[in-house]
């Protein structure tokens, strides 16, 4: 089995497709937060996403010196070139997503007329963030008993939202068995990078702030998701793997 996981993630190339994927990421999300923080960001150039990120990551000094600057806002003007931009980035995202989906169960890829199920994506993964986030406020102070029970719960909302991407972006041609076993690795996976990023990134972005700067923290986040990527397509590899043999039923 993990010789065919192994064969497998390197003809399918996983670390490449999780690297393009992590860029596209990278490039439809930075413009989007500008976007926003631009139309409703705070004061005297302030942001409230690089607030919200500091206070989350425990930045302090350099590291959130450097957020602040990198996620300036400076004005709250809106160019619809760039809105095109980046609605046509967030759409690329969808769709590379779709096909690395598609490919590692090995069903037919999303046609033109399928594409909105992209754009379903994105509301889906909106809503996924805005249930996750004030979940882990209630950790901060919390004791280790109620900080169990939110990560409990976090990980069923990542659980139920990977399972229907996954069917979203396969159009249904993969059984919701095949993908509760992907979305449950995914989300174990992602429970790891959250535990991974509380003890490491907040150290490793303030050293490479005090280093290079805003390009340190650039750095560092596309370093996120390129992990948060590897884990995504990797957790879904091996479930096709391990249920390649299983009876299907939709």
């Amino acid at each position: 089995m993990l010789r065919t996981f192994l064969a497998q993630a390197g003809s399918g190339e996983l670390l490449d497709r999780s690297f393009t994927i992590a860029a596209s990421a990278f490039v439809a999300l930075i413009p989007l937060i500008l976007l926003i923080t631009g139309a409703f960001g705070g004061q005297n150039g302030g942001s409230a996403f690089a607030a919200e990120l500091i206070r989350r990551l425990g930045l302090a000094g350099a590291a959130a010196q450097a957020v602040t600057t990198l996620l300036a806002v400076h004005s709250g003007n809106f160019y619809l070139l760039g809105a095109l931009v980046i609605a046509f980035s967030v759409f690329s995202l969808a769709r590379r997503v779709a096909r690395a989906y598609c490919d590692i169960w090995q069903v037919e890829r999303l046609r033109a007329h399928q594409q909105w199920r992209g754009v379903a994506w994105v509301l889906l993964l909106v809503a996924m963030v805005l249930c996750v986030s004030p979940l882990r406020d209630r950790t901060v102070g919390a004791r280790a008993g109620v900080v169990a029970l939110v990560y409990a719960a976090i990980f069923l909302v990542w659980l139920a939202a990977e399972a229907l991407a996954q069917r979203l972006l396969t159009c249904g041609q993969v059984p919701w068995r095949r993908v509760g076993t992907a979305a449950a690795a995914v989300a174990t996976g992602r429970l790891a990078v959250a535990v991974w990023v509380s003890s490491y990134v907040s150290g490793s972005l303030t050293k490479q702030a005090e280093l290079y700067g805003p390009v340190g923290v650039v750095f560092s986040l596309f370093t996120l998701l390129f992990i948060v990527a590897i884990v995504t397509l990797a957790g879904t590899l091996l479930a096709s793997v391990v249920t390649a043999d299983t009876p299907a039923s939709a």
